[in-house]
């Protein structure tokens, strides 16, 4: 994140649900303000959490960072910050969809463990625009050392987890690749159903010769230990 001409918007992310349960519940995206820095939309977020703001307790907090004075195609953020419901920050996106000078995205090095927020079959909360929908990590971003390895420029596009969704609505789970700072750790209590079920598609996913299921690919890499992050607090039992 940058501090150069930019400007940064708070915004708040409420629950629209009185009562908030698993696999999946809407939220709210509420615009706080416009800061002139990261510290004080950072104080701005602090002041919201502390005043309560109306007695509508937050799923977490984004804040998202953009370029001014600079022509633009279109009002792309040039990074975002997400934060927990108490202003811990949590993740941050490493590069941007902002267009450079050659028309392309801007490059992706890969990132380091410290800045893998989940690992292998961690169950998550994806965040989806106005949604959230239980999950389970599948794979997460490439490495420094895996993006040296494949000689090809990556991007934005590719900093991203490998996820698969629970959603009861189309009756089975759907793979989806959501960037870092749309994983939320779980905070509500999961039935044992649910979590089964999370399991199996973890299973399906990760030995993909043992199931009928043709519609998911991943990057295919092998042997991809599992190290265990600050968040990785609710990890499938049976993996």
């Amino acid at each position: 994140m940058t501090t150069e001409n930019t400007i940064f918007k708070l915004i708040k992310i409420e629950y629209c649900d009185k009562k908030p349960k698993y696999p999946k519940f809407d939220v709210y995206q509420r615009n706080i303000g416009y800061l002139s820095s990261l510290a004080n939309a950072e104080q701005a977020m602090k002041n919201n959490i502390e005043e309560n703001d109306y007695g509508r307790p937050p799923f977490g907090y984004f804040i998202e960072e953009y370029a001014i004075d600079k022509p633009s195609y279109s009002f792309v953020d040039k990074s975002t910050r997400s934060y927990l419901p108490d202003g811990a920050f949590l993740d941050e996106t490493l590069a941007s969809y902002m267009l450079d000078e050659n028309d392309d995205y801007e490059q992706f090095f890969g990132r380091t463990p410290e800045k893998v927020r989940f690992a292998q079959s961690d169950l998550v909360e994806i965040l989806r625009c106005d949604t959230v929908t239980l999950g389970i990590v599948i794979n997460v971003p490439w490495s420094p050392e895996e993006v040296r390895k494949m000689r090809l420029r990556r991007d934005a596009s590719d900093d991203v987890y490998y996820t698969v969704e629970h959603n009861n609505a189309k009756g089975k789970d759907t793979h989806a690749h959501p960037h870092g700072i749309d994983l939320f750790p779980l905070r509500f209590t999961i039935s044992d159903e649910l979590r089964k079920k999370c399991e199996e598609a973890y299973q399906v996913e990760m030995n993909p010769h043992n199931s009928n299921e043709t519609e998911y690919c991943d990057d295919n890499r092998e042997n991809t230990p599992k190290v265990m992050t600050k968040y990785s607090k609710d990890p499938c039992k049976s993996v």
